[in-house]
């Protein structure tokens, strides 16, 4: 949800990486702290009361942890060195739109090509 957050702002509100990757991160911030500290809430008691819970609640629990470090540290790092940067052009993908020029001109030239060949290839069986 964070990542789809953070495409969000640079699509629709046109914000750059950075800014981008601050909002999201202020806004899913208490959403992921309070899911994390309700499902720890939850677990405490069945782990620290039941010998036979105890490990896979103690697995839960720092797994709940760790991932939750690297929901809020290193999904937004990792996010900011691969993200492509031609979302930052204010909602346009200007870099897409030339790629998808250049797919369009290939497609014609094969067409081109095709139909040249299909012609000599004609010619070719009827002499």
């Amino acid at each position: 949800i964070l990542v789809d957050k953070i495409n969000r702002n640079r699509k629709e509100e046109g914000m750059e990486i950075e800014a981008a990757i601050m909002e999201a991160g202020k806004t899913r911030l208490q959403p992921i702290i309070l899911t994390t500290i309700t499902t720890i809430t939850g677990l405490l008691p069945i782990t620290i009361k039941e010998a036979g819970w105890a490990p896979m609640g103690y697995s839960i629990i720092f797994g709940l942890l760790f991932s939750t470090l690297l929901s809020l540290i290193v999904v937004p790092l990792l996010y900011q060195k691969f993200a492509k940067k031609e979302l930052d052009t204010n909602g346009k993908h200007y870099k897409l739109d030339e790629d998808r020029e250049h797919q369009g001109i290939t497609k014609e030239y094969e067409k081109t090509v095709q139909s040249q060949t299909t012609a000599s290839i004609k010619e070719a069986t009827h002499q």
